[in-house]
């Protein structure tokens, strides 16, 4: 049976695709987070809760859970007690606090999933031109690939900015990329924030009847998802295009809907924007005493938001400065974030930026590109555990650091268990003694994992991959990885534990 971060992490990759399903996957592993400790436990009843809108219930449980995660230095409970909580807070509106969790969640992994969220925020800020840049640089980590409904999301938001940009061919684009992964996945068209994103694109356009007709399949999916984030706008946008195309009777039905699903789910539908749509419906209908009650309620709505700012002019200035802040934190994170959390080396975020110099770094010297797999890695997790897992890809990393030294070249973590090495300044000859010397080391090690009833001693090896690459080469970094790729396979069928090297051409 897959260990208990293992369970986890799969059934929450996809949380709110099925809802229902979601629910039924935690119920059942009971008896595992019982037995794996108190903060396993807790954090399954925080999700639980979280999902039934319990959420004074869900962050008492996640907090519990934190506190024990923090002794134990459990960076996977930490990353995901500080993703929820910072979800939760975003849910209730409480940007700061949802960008304090966020915060924390970077510490411990370069999380495309918060990336994005942050992206968010700063849309709520209104300021679309800071959360593209989240959402691209999301887009950009993403590294899991069976994640689908994250990516789905991304694409979608990054369409909501190309529709306020003005973009729509672009808007339309990812909004496509967004239903695709959907439906590998699912027999679905979509979920509700894809039929929202293509709801507002036809809304802005002036074709109602399309928005219309998205707003309404967004409808149907979206008690299912559970995912008031956007709810309340998407309800409000519906009944807008309502009111545009003339039904003045939907459009009502759907302020009406929205009313009662706030006092269902907590959240304000107090504003001054629905009182003005209430008023015209009611002006359009020829219900004068109405229409004026909703334009006084209006504008009773409006004063008070002024005077309120009045009031908070000096907390909105502290909050801009903190915002101001949060740019410097954030770009603080954006360095770190080049680096992989466990194992200290530079991660794919930074080999992009890598590649990019590819062509001036590659001039007048040899060069080696190598690939390498830790051998059935997949067997040290599931027979060994997680933290197993990761001891070993700890050490492994440790001896390419110490080992595969390059000026101008690196050693970054390229996936799971598979790591790519550049070595500039190296022949041929050497190559094949530095990368056997690697192979020889990792075969060396002993990996152990420590539990006062069950001490294992476990083999570990690799396989290597390579590619030499003369000075001047005019071949992309892409196309020797491509080599190098060829070259491992190579090692992978001839038994593994072994090093492969191909010339460039």
């Amino acid at each position: 049976m897959p260990d208990i971060y293992t369970q986890l992490r799969d059934i929450l990759r996809n949380e709110y695709v099925d809802i229902d399903l979601t629910q039924k996957k935690l119920e059942a592993i009971k008896e595992e987070t019982q037995r794996a400790g108190p903060q396993f436990e807790h954090f399954r009843l925080a999700c639980l809760n979280n999902m039934n809108h319990q959420h004074a219930i869900a962050i008492d449980y996640a907090n519990r859970a934190l506190k024990i995660a923090e002794i134990e230095n459990d960076t996977f409970l930490l990353e995901h007690i500080h993703a929820l909580l910072g979800f939760i807070a975003y849910n209730r509106d409480d940007f700061e606090k949802s960008i304090e969790h966020y915060l924390r969640t970077l510490q411990y992994v370069q999380s495309p999933r918060i990336i994005n969220n942050i992206g968010a925020i700063f849309a709520d800020f209104d300021d679309v031109h800071e959360a593209y840049r989240y959402y691209k640089q999301a887009e950009e980590v993403f590294d899991d690939p069976k994640n689908f409904r994250l990516l789905a999301i991304i694409y979608s938001n990054i369409a909501e900015c190309e529709t306020a940009f003005g973009h729509y061919g672009e808007a339309r684009r990812y909004l496509e990329l967004s239903q695709e992964q959907i439906r590998t996945f699912t027999q679905n068209e979509g979920t509700a924030y894809i039929f929202n994103a293509l709801g507002d694109l036809a809304y802005v356009q002036g074709d109602y009847d399309v928005a219309i007709e998205h707003y309404s399949k967004g409808e149907s999916y979206a008690r299912d998802e559970s995912i008031l984030v956007y709810y309340r706008n998407f309800m409000l946008n519906h009944a807008k295009a309502l009111f545009a195309k003339g039904d003045l009777d939907g459009a009502k039905a759907r302020i009406e809907l929205l009313f009662k699903d706030s006092r269902t789910y907590g959240f304000d539908s107090n504003l001054p924007e629905i009182q003005e749509l209430l008023a015209k419906i009611a002006d359009a209908n020829g219900q004068v005493e109405s229409a004026n009650a909703h334009y006084k309620n209006y504008i009773d709505l409006m004063r008070k938001r002024e005077a309120s700012s009045l009031q908070h002019r000096s907390e909105s200035i502290k909050t801009t400065i903190r915002v101001a802040e949060l740019h410097t934190q954030l770009n603080a994170l954006n360095q770190m974030s080049r680096s992989d959390a466990l194992t200290g080396l530079a991660n794919r975020f930074a080999l992009r930026e890598y590649m990019d110099a590819w062509t001036e770094t590659n001039q007048k010297e040899h060069a080696v590109i190598a690939l390498l797999d830790v051998d059935h890695f997949k067997l040290h997790n599931d027979n060994l555990g997680h933290a197993h897992g990761d001891a070993c890809l700890v050490e492994v990393a440790k001896i390419l650091k110490s080992e595969l030294k390059s000026e101008r070249g690196g050693v970054f973590r390229y996936g799971g268990d598979e790591f790519l090495i550049v070595l500039v300044g190296c022949h041929p000859e050497e190559a094949d003694r530095k990368l056997e010397h690697t192979r020889e080391s990792v075969e060396a090690l002993k990996s152990i994992l420590m539990t006062p009833a069950n001490q294992k001693r476990a083999s570990i090896s690799c396989s290597i991959g390579a590619v030499t690459v003369p000075p001047y080469s005019n071949q992309s970094l892409e196309e020797l990885f491509d080599i190098a790729d060829r070259a491992l396979y190579i090692s992978k069928d001839q038994g593994r534990n072994r090093v492969t090297i191909l010339p460039s051409k």
